[in-house]
C-alpha cells in the first residue's frame, strides 16, 4: 500500500462522512466495515497484533457504535492506518 495515497483517501472519506447524519446509513457502514476488515487482515499479515491491540483497541474496528458519528468513526480508521504505517517504518 502506498502510504500517502492511502491516508489521502481516508482523509477524504472522513471529510465526506461529515455530511452523513445517521449512524444507520448503510453506505457509510458498508465502507467502514470493508476498511475495518482490510485493516484487520493487514495487521494480521504484518504481525502487528501485539503492538496495536491496546494502543488502538483493535476490537473497536468492528464496533461502530462506539463512535458518536461517522466523522469520528473514519477518524479512528485513519488513526489505525497511521499507526500501522508508523510500525512499518
Amino acid at each position: 500500500m502506498n502510504e500517502e495515497s492511502t491516508l489521502d483517501i481516508l482523509r477524504e472519506l472522513q471529510l465526506n462522512m461529515q455530511k452523513v447524519k445517521s449512524m444507520h446509513d448503510l453506505f457509510a457502514l458498508e465502507i467502514y466495515c470493508t476498511i475495518s476488515a482490510r485493516l484487520l487482515g493487514w495487521i494480521k499479515h504484518l504481525g502487528f497484533y501485539e503492538e496495536l491491540a491496546f494502543k488502538i483497541g483493535i476490537m473497536n474496528l468492528y464496533n461502530v457504535s462506539l463512535h458518536a458519528n461517522w466523522q469520528e468513526a473514519y477518524s479512528y480508521l485513519l488513526h489505525v492506518t497511521e499507526s500501522i504505517f508508523a510500525l512499518k517504518k
